[in-house]
């Protein structure tokens, strides 16, 4: 509803309209045209917030202006008007001679058609901006509507009038990823959550709202019904307000009139009226939570049968929040009554699609009327819709994709404005075509002075104020005629306090901040950064894209008291200010200990897992994804054994152990048969060979399969010969000194310090242990042929 004086309404029935165009050309070139320019009956806005002949919740339709200017000198046919930005005014003139002219919308021309002397432009308002696909918008989830709505709104260079309304704080968990998914499209599912729509108001602002429904709760409260056919009438025949004696019981009731005209409109003047037989009474809502199997999805109900609303088909609803979603609209929208119907009337440039009204037909008849669409000719009968489903067919029927008019997929030339510079650019809009203030003075009885600046020409009439005086400058947008009534939502006072909407500033200094969500970054912010400093200046704090640097201990407490701290390269798990076990040390001397006997460390996709101390890593372990886990260093089991899980068939899980031997050796084992002259000759597996120390002695054992008798005849580095019966089978089993364990043997268990290893330089460190063994081998032998000489 646009606010305007009492003498502009009056006059609003004789039809007299001014009309004012601020053409602003791509080049940055400004047309200000009037009624000579524009063709008559060549101008029409076509406006809506429900989808036609639906009720539906959560639009977000884009507007529509068609405007038919008349070219006779042909100046205007050199103009380029594609792309143009386009601001409509209706004007009346006043008894004064003054013009007191509303905006109608910011719109921006879609398509330029010739037809002689005549220009037609087809133009969108801002929401056409938001058809952008919402991949690029930036959003991390969970988050709540009111962050979601402010970066799509960013992101697509439309001002949000308010951050703050009705459910701005819902969270929503689940980011919308349907394929070519638009921002209006996620803004319409993000209003559908909190019982809103959007559009665009007479500035070009998102404005977030919904249909002001208390009115007709209150104006219900006294109803005597109307003279009907039926006796007693059906639709009312009385109202008690209470009797004479005593009057404390009751005596008046006041429901309101017509005259107080700032929350509604009141159509009388009809040129036609289809209306329906019946009003619709909201009583129920059904909900369809969003998955994979769209025709079993989960369905929630809240209220009674009767006129129920369907919600289904929108991302933001998951089974875990539908239940909660359709109690949140059932509480909000039961009870609402309204008739649907479609009207012709009188043209009102004051009434907007999202309003509500009162059309009355005749003395006796008004029905309660939301407007959910309208098409405003200042030359012709303004149409009125107040759209919804018949009944029957709520029963079956579900909300179709919430759109009215098309925009088209336009090219993305333009760069991307910070949400600075978009605010200074709609400051800059704004200061170029502002309208004028009236100004009102009042003188106090010491000589001060109150300063009114105000929208019409009486300030009792106006709505957007502001009032200056001593103690500070105050704003509002909804004036009530009175001071003390008023709410003044922004505005400073002489202690330098402020109170304010959106704050767009370059650099701010500061002592302290409260509040809720900061968000640094993204887009032309680039990537975000929080520093913190101490008293000194030096950088103690910093967190960016590459990561968090912190100066000091880091603690992440538990509810039960445990927590975690992080000083330099030590975590350390902490309950009630004890460590809880012992640490682990680990890779680069980092530490972690836990609260019971086992630690899950989480290593990532093929990494691996070393352990060490003063700069040596003497441990490296690498687990893979097929359960595979490497070991490169020694491994030692202390005070226990070394075994494998083996499943059985018919018996449980069972343990088999590892043989183990004084000296470390590898064995491999086979089968073989003499030939006629009872030899066979066994190959050494080549890649066996490489494995086990063949330069040393290694063993054969021989398991005879017959009468007769074998042995070994030869041992070779690549095999061996076995002799005896002929033709007679046997097994064997091979065993060696491992590879550069050959001198190992029954070492005490102090000597695993000395194969501590460099990592990057294992094999080296291997030959230093087998030069140290053979060293101290010689030198015992050199002694005991001295002890027998």
């Amino acid at each position: 509803m646009i606010n305007v004086s009492k003498e502009f309404k009056e006059k609003i029935e004789y039809g007299r309209f001014l009309l004012y165009l601020t053409i602003t050309l791509v080049d940055g070139t400004v047309l200000n045209l009037d009624d000579s320019n524009i063709w008559e009956g060549g101008f029409k806005i076509d406006e809506g917030v429900t989808e036609s002949g639906e009720f539906t919740i959560g639009s977000c339709i884009i507007n529509k202006m068609t405007v038919v200017l008349h070219d006779e000198d042909e100046k205007l046919s050199r103009q380029v008007f594609d792309g143009a930005q386009v601001i409509p005014y209706v004007g009346i003139e006043l008894d004064n001679g003054s013009i007191e002219k509303i905006p109608k919308g910011v719109y921006e021309v879609d398509s330029t058609s010739y037809d002689g002397d005549l220009i037609t432009l087809e133009c969108l308002d801002n929401m056409h901006k938001l058809d952008k696909e919402y991949a690029g918008v930036t959003t991390t989830y969970p988050a709540t509507i009111q962050t979601i709505v402010t970066d799509l709104c960013t992101y697509c260079g439309v001002v949000l009038q308010s951050a703050r309304f009705d459910g701005y704080n819902v969270k929503l968990t689940k980011r919308p990823t349907n394929s070519g998914i638009t921002c209006r499209q996620v803004l319409s599912y993000a209003m559908q959550m909190i019982c809103k729509f959007a559009k665009c108001d007479a500035n070009g602002k998102l404005i977030i709202d919904w249909f002001n429904q208390q009115v007709f709760e209150q104006n219900a409260l006294l109803d005597g019904g109307i003279f009907d056919d039926d006796s007693p009438y059906s639709s009312g025949y009385e109202a008690d307000g209470g009797t004479f004696s005593p009057w404390n019981t009751g005596y008046e009731h006041s429901s309101g009139t017509f005259e107080d005209m700032d929350a509604f409109h009141h159509i009388y003047t009809l040129d036609t009226l289809d209306v329906a037989v019946e009003d619709v009474i909201i009583s129920g809502v059904q909900v369809t939570a969003e998955t994979e199997d769209t025709e079993n999805g989960d369905t929630f109900f809240y209220g009674e049968e009767g006129y129920v609303l369907k919600i289904s088909g929108n991302p933001f609803i998951t089974k875990e929040n539908a239940a909660n979603f359709a109690e949140y609209l059932g509480k909000k929208l039961i009870g609402l009554i309204f008739r649907p119907l479609d009207a012709s009337a009188l043209p009102d440039p004051t009434v907007e699609a999202g309003d509500i009204a009162y059309i009355s037909d005749g003395p006796s008849k008004s029905y309660s009327a939301l407007v959910t669409n309208l098409s405003f000719d200042p030359d012709d009968n303004m149409s009125i819709s107040c759209d919804a489903e018949s009944p029957k067919k709520t029963e079956s029927q579900r909300p179709t994709e919430l759109e009215q008019t098309l925009a088209k997929i336009r090219k993305e030339t333009e760069n991307t404005l910070s949400a600075y510079d978009l605010v200074v650019q709609q400051m800059s809009q704004l200061a170029a075509n502002t309208l004028g203030f009236h100004e009102t003075k009042i003188i106090q009885d010491d000589g001060s002075v109150l300063v009114y600046r105000h929208n019409k020409p009486k300030l009792s009439e106006s709505k957007i104020v502001y009032k200056s005086g001593i103690d500070g400058f105050f704003v509002t947008r909804n004036y009530t005629g009175k001071d003390s009534t008023t709410v003044w939502k922004a505005g400073f006072d002489s202690n330098g306090n402020a109170a304010l909407n959106i704050l767009s500033v370059i650099g701010i200094y500061w002592d302290w901040g409260y509040g809720g969500t900061l968000t640094l970054g993204g887009e032309d912010n680039k990537n975000g950064v929080l520093r913190i400093l101490n008293a000194n200046g030096a950088q103690i704090g910093k967190w960016d894209n590459t990561g968090a640097d912190i100066t000091g201990t880091v603690k992440t407490i538990t509810s039960n008291g445990v927590y975690a701290k992080i000083t330099g390269q030590d975590i350390t798990f902490i309950n009630g200010g004890d460590d809880i076990n012992e640490q682990v040390l680990m890779q680069m001397g980092a530490a972690i200990s836990t609260d019971s006997n086992v630690a899950d460390i989480d290593l990532g996709e093929n990494t691996s897992f070393g352990i060490g101390g003063n700069g040596r890593e003497m441990f490296q372990m690498h687990p893979y994804d097929d359960w595979t886990t490497k070991i490169l260093g020694n491994f030692e089991v202390m005070s226990g054994t070394k075994s494998r899980v083996a499943e059985t068939q018919n018996f449980s899980d069972r343990l088999l152990y590892c043989y183990e031997t004084p000296t470390p050796m590898f064995g491999d084992v086979g089968c073989a048969q003499t030939n006629a002259e009872g030899v066979a000759i066994i190959d050494i597996d080549p890649v066996f060979a490489e494995t086990i120390s063949t330069g040393t002695e290694y063993q054969v054992f021989l398991q005879k399969e017959g009468p007769g008798d074998l042995w070994i005849q030869e041992k070779d580095e690549s095999y061996f010969v076995v002799r005896g019966t002929p033709e007679l089978k046997f097994s064997w089993e091979l065993k060696c000194s491992q590879k550069h364990f050959e001198h190992l043997r029954l070492e005490e268990e102090t000597q695993r310090t000395m194969v501590s290893k460099d990592i990057n330089n294992a094999e080296n460190d291997y030959s230093d242990i087998i030069d140290g063994l053979v060293n101290d081998y010689d030198t015992e032998m050199e002694e005991l042929i001295n002890e027998s000489n």
